[in-house]
């Protein structure tokens, strides 16, 4: 028997026109009504599907076409293209819609089947989802969910969470990702600790908001997007160190199983960004936004800053006895790969890192 892929396109490979062509060849001696016909192997078939389906999944105009073949090709081949690429999605703009008629196609095909407890991991923006947001409550099998919040901002972050939260609730899921958020605070960690009290691994992250790409890197512009998220909530939001993390602790509390945490909140007080602005260092409103970590006047305060992120993270693993990681953002520390265009062109902020590697000792790392 031979079998052979062949995938050709007269498109260059970034230019999503052209859909996949499959061809599965089964060849041998000639065929007699004495001898059975050969078969590919249903796990082959699976395999190769597989690996036409990685990476094209966030592709919108070529997906529906990927799987509409398959689909009519016979029962077999639907039920094999839909669980692979149904297993982790990534949404934007009008996909929610087109996967809600795939899936209903899916079910109406097969009456003992729906495609909705397939969906393994789901990456999205919540306006992309809130519309229909009823139909989340049949993503059962759920089990990692990241979301986007960079198009929302600190009047909507709370509705939209109540919103789309409940009908989230898998009790499966156990990791959350949340990017770019407005503002950590016990509200949200009290809605997250409900709707998702499996939850191993639980990551949001506020500062990644001051690294995004800008047209813009001067002071002016940078300001502005300072004052457009809580970055670091003391002293407005929390008087010191100890009553943030009390705060959060406590909202956390319910989620036992809680395994790895980030909070993506500087522990430094909010008016080192603005004091760094002033600096001796060539700093004025016409020059490139830059880290205190590049100051020599702020980094005599980087020693302060560790001992605040420590002692709040032995507040938070003395509440959370389950608790094996917690990173807060800060900005004595490496940066994380990917940051900013270039160093010379972005704010940079690292990850304070601790671990728990008894019940007496936190060891604080690199990362």
């Amino acid at each position: 028997m031979l079998r052979t892929l062949s995938r050709t396109s007269s498109k260059p490979k970034n230019f999503p026109v052209s859909v996949p062509t499959l061809y599965i060849v089964a060849s041998g001696d000639k065929i007699t009504h004495t001898r059975p016909s050969p078969r590919i192997p249903l796990e082959l078939i699976e395999l190769v599907l597989s690996f036409l389906s990685w990476g094209i999944c966030t592709r919108s105009t070529l997906s529906q076409a990927f799987i509409s073949g398959f689909a009519l090709a016979s029962r077999t081949f639907r039920e094999i293209v839909f669980k692979n690429f149904f297993r982790s999605i990534f949404l934007q703009d009008a996909c929610w819609d087109r996967t809600l008629k795939l899936l209903s196609i899916s079910q109406a095909r097969g009456r003992n089947s729906d495609g909705f407890v397939l969906i393994r991991a789901l990456d999205t923006c919540p306006m992309y989802i809130a519309k229909e947001c009823l139909e989340l409550r049949r993503l059962t099998g759920l089990e990692h969910l990241r979301l986007n919040f960079e198009k929302e901002g600190l009047q909507t972050q709370h509705p939209i969470c109540q919103r789309l939260f409940p009908n989230l609730a898998s009790s499966k899921l156990s990791s959350l990702i949340i990017d770019m958020i407005p503002r950590i605070d016990r509200t949200l960690l009290s809605l997250i600790s409900r709707s998702f009290p499996c939850l191993k691994v639980l990551k949001l992250s506020v500062t990644e908001r001051l690294t995004v790409e800008r047209d813009c890197f001067c002071w002016c512009c940078f300001e502005d997007v300072l004052e457009c998220c809580v970055h670091s909530p003391i002293p407005d939001s929390y008087g010191d160190v100890g009553l943030l993390a009390q705060s959060y602790a406590a909202a956390l509390q319910p989620l036992f199983q809680l395994i790895e945490l980030q909070l993506g909140v500087f522990l430094s007080e909010e008016r080192m960004v603005y004091q760094h602005m002033v600096h001796p260092d060539g700093q004025d409103s016409n020059c490139i936004a830059t880290s205190p970590s590049t100051c020599a006047i702020c980094e005599m305060f980087s020693h302060e800053i560790r001992i605040q992120e420590e002692i709040a993270s032995r507040i938070v693993f003395q509440n959370l006895p389950n608790l094996r990681q917690i990173r807060w953002s800060t900005f004595f520390d490496r940066p994380s790969p990917g940051n900013g265009l270039k160093d010379e062109m972005s704010f940079r902020i690292g990850w304070a890192t601790f671990e728990r590697k008894d019940e007496s000792l936190v060891r604080a790392l690199r990362t």
